[in-house]
């Protein structure tokens, strides 16, 4: 199997197996459209070390999990409905849960950020649904503070909390 190399904006370079490299569209089209000998680099001028090592180590973390659980899909027998929904994304795995825990939100924004860049919409949905479980429990104005959002108006309030009653703001 090929070693794909990425670099970050600082210099960093990380080896990924090909087809864990490859979660990432962008890579993906690289190596399509620019096939080397497995020695090139794909620089990533964008995306600095502190947002490219989490996105590694997710996606090799995925990578691993997927491969380990290939037939699980097929015995899942639970379906969408759920008597006993706690408020947690049902596609979001505790791995995953764990690691987006375990960054500080300004490199958990980064690690999306980057995410969006390299074209890895499960590392995009999966932190989505993080962020969303998380600011469900939160105070509109924990909300608004968590995600930098400047405080509004008191009708701007009052028109959220009708159009969306389920928030708990």
């Amino acid at each position: 199997m090929s070693l794909v190399k990425l670099e970050s904006s600082d210099g960093v370079v990380h080896s990924l197996t090909s087809d864990v490299a490859t979660l990432s569209s962008l890579v993906q089209n690289v190596i399509t459209h620019c096939p080397e000998d497995g020695s090139a680099t794909i620089p990533l001028p964008k995306v600095p070390d502190m947002a490219l090592k989490p996105v590694v180590e997710w996606m090799r973390r995925k990578k691993q999990v997927s491969s380990q659980f290939a037939g699980a899909s097929a015995l899942c027998t639970h379906g969408n409905k759920r008597s006993d929904y706690d408020g947690k994304d049902v596609e979001l795995s505790n791995w995953e849960r764990t690691f987006f825990h375990n960054l500080q939100k300004d490199v958990l924004f980064m690690v999306l950020n980057t995410a969006n860049y390299m074209g890895i919409a499960e590392l995009i949905a999966s932190g989505s649904s993080f962020i969303a479980e998380m600011i469900a429990s939160m105070t509109l104005e924990e909300t608004r503070a968590y995600l930098n959002i400047p405080p509004g108006n008191h009708n701007d309030d009052e028109q959220v909390r009708k159009k969306y009653p389920w928030l708990h703001l």
